[in-house]
């Protein structure tokens, strides 16, 4: 009979030429050029091919995943004794060899899938793993694992992970259909408690990788009940199975000397040495496959050192230096291709993927494609920047899976700037791969996954949205059809129901999905607590979550943060100080450093406040709210250039907060008088016609509150003569004269508006509350009426319709506007505090007290504090357009007893009183108001409503307070 090879195929077949090969890769289809898998279908004289994949992890990425000490070096030797003469001198060309970090998800993918792609009939697979096997923690799943570097420590289907049964899914394909002899090598049972525990984990993954097929050779390092031991005895530490293997493979295992080993010879000599050595512990290799196969060759001069001595130690392997293939074509390349090259490269390291369109791998990539020479690389290239394109999404699941405390900051409000990227950056990958790759079903989850989490954060979370949350589940339940037990797929339909749908039953439900996943998910609990805290306004259920999380891990930053949350809406002061200080014993997270900043700023520590808050800035570059409140404590601080800077970096941010940041750079250079510094900062295109006029209108505006008046007329006569015809330009005009109380202008430019355009709504209720504050009732009542008849869709349009019946005193018809705003589940979360603020004046005007205060301790439970209310602002302007001071006095002590200690509140009080003209009883508020918050909280100096309180305390006890508020540094 006819003896089967495969070792001899690939470890000591010195006599076949095969290995002086060359490859040529595999091009992209649209390149037009012939595949290296077609050319060599038509070469029938082609001898065979040894490839081999080589997998050693010691030190995983994942802490909770306990690091093994010599799996790598195992890894190491059997890579060196492949490039020996003993091993049969394989290229290093046709070994993919990946060690630790190397051996990502996204690496070994490629690496496996480049067997796959490279195969042919008669060609020899070596795959050889060292490092951990474990199981699902769901029994029902019973999936074992060879777990890579960056792994979760649990959770292994999200991702991360090697699935056994796709792996011998790959290996049968590579025996079946491609018909290559393949040996897989596995040390993947190794001792140390892993989060499937114990023995079971082990027992499964053995046992799957124990399943053959024909043409198939497994050799497994212990038997389904066994662990794999490692240990300094051998060779100064190695894993006593892959010691053994290779002192066997090279020629001690030949116990007949024929000078071959076969697979029953192997098999033996393993069973005999590994099961003495380990003694009084169990372990006996498992060996599957063809008893005729030859495993080695062994040579004459070893055999008779053996036969003199059976003592013999074999030669220390080393490293053959062999030439590369990428050395090899690089060293014919000229200079250029060697840069293009080299910046591909670092592309990839800097993880450049996509963009800047110029400068990332994306670029390089299709650069290189068009390089002739290189063209042997193609496939290399191809597989290394999917397997980048992958790691670097997966790395986010990973995060999540693990209760990483940057990525619960991420998944709690600035998704978008971090996620944008990955589902394009899938997309590639798959494109890359093709549709046929084991990793394929894995991918597209993912992809639809990041899909519904931008989806679901295109509006804020406090903003819920049927539309949105329904796009959103869509994605998610695409990716479960993927891949059903994608638990980070259950996070997000949790808080789609939750905080979108406002559905707490099945927000619930989903939680508990993911729990059965991953029964430890400190985000879980984090994010229910949440749900139930600030919008549910359950305390009881809140304190629920938050106690299940706490006896899963008292020291989990998500839930320690929401429980001081929770302490701070219970009034419980010194819980809250007593949790928020085991908070700041870590500098992990960028909302830790801010907050120790603003203790700082409390203290008046100034110079310890910026450098925290830098450092936060530092840590994260991409969270707009970090730069938000920094330039707060700049223009607090009146430090207006770095104001500028700060902001000019901000509005390159991928942030909704783009707005915020120009207008405080405008406020920085129009304090310091640099009207012509603001023109450049804003960067205006005078090509976009109506960007341009939107922003010199903004321009036109700020200049208004500034008190530069004519250079104020400059900016609006722009804005018009780039876009004359648009009535919103004329609208947008009028709001900012009616902003500083100049009624006239506001009421010409409200007219013009309506004559632009008779029909549009917004013009006319613009229109009509201009009309009112200039006193001409009567064309208030007209445009009013005008705006009924074009009545539109539109929550804030409803809004400014029942604050109009306000001032009209038609206050039946301003609730039924205002219960509509309030009835409906897509009004954002502050919008509906507005409304609730309004209604609460309606009944307080109208003598229903007690469903005036009914409707505050609606406003006070809700999650944003009173006194940071933007509503609270809205509400007087209510009160100073009517000209009702002292009505608008005692409705702010009414609600005064919801927050006493608001700053927001006092500063209200002084502007109202102010405009009645009580500046005395006004200064004394605004002093409490600054005594209650942070410099930086109200800016004094652009607001327009404390001009006249400026003018009447006088310019020196005015720089006074700026002094003792906002102290230059």
């Amino acid at each position: 009979m006819k003896k089967a090879t495969l070792l001899s195929m690939g470890l000591l077949l010195l006599v076949l030429p095969l290995f002086s090969q060359k490859e040529k890769g595999v091009v992209p289809l649209e390149t037009g050029m012939k595949t290296r898998t077609e050319a060599q279908q038509a070469d029938a004289t082609r001898p065979g091919v040894t490839r081999a994949v080589v997998i050693g992890i010691s030190d995983y990425d994942d802490p909770d995943i306990p690091d093994l000490r010599y799996a790598d070096r195992d890894a190491d030797e059997f890579a060196r004794f492949l490039q020996s003469a003993r091993g049969g001198n394989i290229l290093a060309e046709n070994i993919r060899f990946l060690l630790n970090e190397q051996a990502s998800y996204g690496q070994v993918g490629t690496a496996l899938q480049w067997l796959l792609d490279e195969s042919l009939e008669g060609d020899s697979v070596i795959i050889y793993f060292s490092g951990h096997g474990a199981m699902e923690a769901k029994v029902f799943n019973q999936l074992g694992y060879l777990l890579l570097w960056d792994s979760p420590a649990a959770v292994y289907i999200a991702g991360g992970a090697l699935q056994v049964n796709i792996l011998q899914g790959l290996i049968s394909d590579l025996s079946v259909k491609k018909k290559a002899q393949v040996m897989v090598i596995a040390d993947a049972c190794r001792a140390g408690k892993m989060y499937s525990s114990d023995i079971i984990g082990a027992q499964l993954t053995t046992a799957e990788l124990a399943l053959q097929q024909a043409n198939e050779t497994k050799i497994l390092s212990c038997q389904p009940d066994e662990f794999s031991i490692e240990g300094e005895q051998w060779d100064g530490g190695r894993g006593v199975f892959s010691y053994y293997l290779l002192k066997g493979l090279a020629g001690l295992a030949d116990a007949n000397r024929d000078l071959a080993v076969s697979l029953p010879e192997i098999e033996q000599y393993l069973a005999e040495h590994v099961a003495l050595d380990v003694k009084p512990l169990s372990q006996t290799p498992l060996i599957r496959g063809d008893s005729n196969t030859i495993m080695a060759y062994v040579g004459q001069a070893i055999l008779d050192s053996l036969e003199q001595n059976p003592d013999y130690v074999l030669p220390q392997l080393k490293p053959v230096e062999q030439r590369g293939l990428e050395q090899e074509i690089l060293a014919k390349a000229d200079s250029s291709v060697l840069k293009l090259y080299l910046a591909y490269q670092r592309a990839i390291e800097d993880k450049r993927l996509l963009n800047p369109a110029s400068d990332c791998a994306e670029y390089y990539f299709l650069k290189l494609l068009q390089v002739k020479l290189i063209e042997p690389l193609y496939p290399a290239l191809r597989r290394n920047y999917a397997a980048a394109l992958i790691d670097d999404a997966q790395q986010v699941i990973n995060r999540l899976i693990k209760s990483s405390p940057d990525e619960y900051e991420r998944s709690s409000g600035y998704i978008t700037a971090h996620y944008s990227n990955y589902p394009a950056q899938i997309e590639r990958a798959v494109e890359l791969l093709g549709p046929d790759h084991f990793m394929y079903a894995t991918l597209m989850a993912s992809k639809y996954w990041f899909e519904g989490v931008l989806a679901r954060r295109q509006i804020n979370c406090l903003c819920p949205s049927k539309e949105t949350g329904n796009t959103a589940l869509a994605l998610h339940r695409k990716a479960l059809e993927l891949q059903p037990a994608l638990a980070p797929a259950y996070l997000e339909m949790l808080c789609i129901y939750g905080y979108q749908l406002l559905n707490w039953d099945s927000a619930a439900y989903y939680a508990e999905k993911a729990l059965e996943q991953v029964p430890e998910w400190e985000l879980v609990f984090a994010w229910m607590s949440n749900l139930y805290l600030h919008h549910n306004h359950d305390m009881e259920e809140a304190r629920k979550w938050l106690d299940r999380g706490l006896s899963v891990d008292s020291t989990s930053i998500p839930i320690l943060m929401e429980l001081s949350h929770w302490y701070a809406r219970k009034g419980l002061e010194v819980e809250e100080e007593q949790t928020l200080g085991k908070i700041l014993n870590t500098d992990a997270l960028s909302s830790i450093l801010l907050f120790k900043a603003r203790r700082f700023v409390q203290k008046k520590q100034y110079a310890e406040a910026e450098t925290a808050f830098l450092q936060a800035i530092t840590m994260d570059s991409l969270r707009g709210s970090t730069y938000e409140v920094l330039l707060n404590f700049y223009s607090g601080t009146r430090q207006y250039e770095k104001v500028c800077a700060l902001a000019k970096k901000g509005m390159l941010l991928k942030d909704h907060r783009w707005s915020y940041f120009r207008q405080e750079m405008l406020n920085a250079y129009l304090i310091t008088n640099s009207v012509e510094e603001a023109l450049t900062a804003l960067d205006i295109n005078p090509d976009d016609s109506i960007r341009a006029a939107e922003t010199y209108t903004y321009l036109g505006t700020k200049l208004l509150q500034y008190e530069k008046n004519e250079e104020a007329k400059a900016a609006f006569a722009k804005a018009i003569a780039l876009d004359p015809d648009n009535s919103f330009t004329y609208r947008n005009i009028s709001r900012g004269y009616l902003f500083v109380e100049n009624m006239e202008q506001a009421l010409v430019y409200a007219d013009k508006a309506i004559e632009k355009d008779s029909a549009n709504a917004w013009a006319l209720v613009t229109g009509a509350q201009v009309a009112f504050c200039a006193k001409q009732l009567e064309k208030a009542r007209a445009y009013h009426k005008r705006s009924l008849d074009l009545r539109l869709p539109n929550l804030r349009y409803t809004y400014s319709l029942g604050f109009m019946y306000m001032l009209l005193d038609e206050f039946d018809q301003a609730e039924r506007e205002f219960n509509e705003c309030l009835n409906n589940s897509n009004a954002e979360f502050r919008f509906r505090a507005n409304v609730i603020i309004m209604l609460s004046i309606i009944n307080f005007k109208t003598g229903r007290i007690e469903e005036a205060q009914q409707y505050m301790q609606q406003a006070s439970s809700r999650s944003i504090p009173i006194y940071n209310w933007a509503p609270t602002s809205a509400c007087m302007w209510y009160f100073r357009m009517t000209e009702q001071y002292a009505e608008g006095e005692k409705f702010l002590l009414f609600i005064r007893q919801y927050a006493p200690n608001s700053l927001v509140l006092a500063f209200e009080l002084t502007k109202i009183l102010s405009a009645a003209g009580n500046y005395d009883q006004a200064f004394a508020y605004l002093q409490s108001a600054f005594e209650k918050g942070p410099p930086g909280i109200y800016p004094l100096h652009n607001e327009v409503h404390l001009r006249l309180l400026r003018q009447h305390v006088g310019k020196e006890k005015w720089a006074q307070l700026l002094d003792t508020y906002y102290p230059g540094m």
